[in-house]
């Protein structure tokens, strides 16, 4: 049985594959979290109390999984009548049927590690959604919402279209619309943070060639970097349609070192020089030069030499 601590009194039940005792997510807290699988935790006996109809409100949970799905929600399959907190690979949604609101993240959000995310609506019209504390923008409704609770009453990691293979843990609802400095109270509470910039990084050019080092960011126990981003630009300019722009580099312990070098398209005739910009975590660490043969008409992707 899944313990209700909010006092009330209204325990929930394990259905389905599940697995008790999966690592939670807060740090300086060893109650541990369920891992699904096709399973679900609900309600054991559904009633009155969570809100309704159009009335303000927030969902808060943390997750941690490699997939998309459902990882909370309560109402039911009719417009406008349920709510529900989905997430996908790069992105969060308030589904309600019909009139889903979807929060593209800034960074993956199905990478395996713990994250902390709450929806928000204010009873009016506009739903904003969090991401690790931040705030991730608010989207406005159409129409009022009208969720009507079935039988289920709240459901965690299942909805009527499928599944979450992943673990939760600490799933609260409130009957208000959390501000954006209660929800960052709530992510710092737990002990976690987001991850530093990398430091001490140095790129040193070769005959078209780079090689960028850096130490590594500092991060939470609970969510360590998973992956950096090295980013290569002509210019100030992005394309997007060529793939190989970036290149992604697992990390290892100590300094970390990625060497890669540019592959020019667009070869056309003449030779022009263009700047070179490398970026690591989204800063611009370093600029140079390439000697191109042929005009670069889009832009430079980058080869992983290691």
């Amino acid at each position: 049985m899944a313990a209700d601590s909010s006092g009330n009194g209204r325990p929930a039940g394990y259905r389905g594959s599940y697995t008790l005792g999966a690592t939670g997510p807060l740090v300086n807290d060893g109650d541990p979290g369920v891992s699904l699988t096709g399973g679900s935790v609900g309600q054991l006996n559904a009633g009155p109390g969570l809100p309704t109809a159009n009335a303000p409100r927030s969902l808060e949970a943390w997750v941690k999984t490699t997939s998309s799905g459902p990882i909370v929600m309560y109402g039911s399959n009719a417009t406008n009548d349920l709510f529900e907190l989905n997430v996908r690979a790069t992105s969060l949604g308030l589904v309600t049927i019909n009139n889903d609101h979807w929060f593209t993240t800034p960074y993956a959000v199905a990478n395996g590690t713990w994250h902390h995310v709450i929806v928000t609506y204010d009873g009016a019209a506009s739903v904003t959604m969090y991401l690790d504390g931040s705030s991730l923008g608010t989207q406005t409704f159409a129409s009022p919402l009208a969720t009507v609770p079935d039988a289920n009453g709240l459901l965690i990691g299942n909805d009527y279209w499928g599944s979450l293979s992943g673990s939760v843990d600490d799933v609260a609802v409130y009957p208000k619309a959390l501000t954006a400095a209660q929800v960052l109270a709530h992510f710092s509470s737990s002990g976690n943070s987001k991850p530093t910039a990398p430091t001490n990084v140095s790129v040193t050019p070769g005959a078209n060639q780079l090689t960028v080092t850096w130490n590594p960011s500092v991060t939470s126990p609970n969510a360590p970097v998973t992956q950096y981003v090295v980013t290569g630009l002509a210019g100030s300019r992005h394309d997007h349609r060529r793939q190989g722009r970036s290149l992604v580099h697992v990390p290892g312990p100590g300094p970390q070192r990625l060497r890669g070098e540019p592959v020019v398209y667009g070869i056309g005739a003449g030779g022009r020089e263009r700047r070179i910009d490398v970026c690591v975590d989204g800063a611009r660490r370093w600029t140079g030069r390439l000697l191109s043969v042929g005009r670069l008409r889009r832009n430079i992707c980058w080869r992983d030499l290691r």
